[in-house]
């Protein structure tokens, strides 16, 4: 009985190197994204290309060998040191009141204040990959009763105003 079970295992120990021989070929001439980083395998005569999103072109500052890259796509190989820099935006809160041309009744936008933190996401294995984000927004500051009555104030409204 005990003879089966370590037969067994050095099975498996041989079956895991043939995956490891395997993985390393399926690699081969591909590019991917994990966890915000970038991950090249060359192979000769494949022309691997990293593509930003234009959705996000203003939010994804790619840097490759020191020089800040301005094209939506560009070429790419392991010996290439990449890196991503991604913006997250702040918003303060606002207030906007308008009246109509009769001054006779107005108009409150209001919009909280937020942030909208960005990730990168992940990419499988291909030939040209698209450079990608994942958006969070989160209200961090809402408008407050204090500060509309101000907003109207500053517009003149001073009568009719039901709260």
């Amino acid at each position: 009985m005990e003879s089966e079970i370590v037969n067994r295992k050095v099975e498996k120990l041989i079956d895991y190197q043939g995956f490891a021989s395997y993985k390393k070929q399926l690699l081969k001439g591909k590019i991917w994204i994990t966890n915000g980083l970038i991950y090249v395998k060359d192979d000769p005569g494949v022309f691997l290309t990293l593509q930003i999103d234009s959705a996000f072109l203003n939010e994804i500052i790619v840097t490759k060998n020191g020089k800040i890259m301005t094209e939506a796509m560009l070429a790419v190989s392991e010996q290439d040191d990449i890196s991503i820099e991604v913006i997250n935006e702040k918003v303060l809160p606002r207030c906007i009141v308008t009246t109509n041309e009769q001054q006779l009744k107005a108009f409150i936008e209001v919009e909280p204040g937020y942030e909208i933190t960005r990730k990168i996401k992940n990419a499988l294995l291909a030939r040209r990959v698209t450079l990608t984000l994942e958006e969070n927004k989160t209200i961090t500051e809402k408008v407050s009763i204090e500060e509309i009555r101000q907003a109207l104030r500053e517009a003149n409204v001073f009568y009719g105003i039901r709260e």
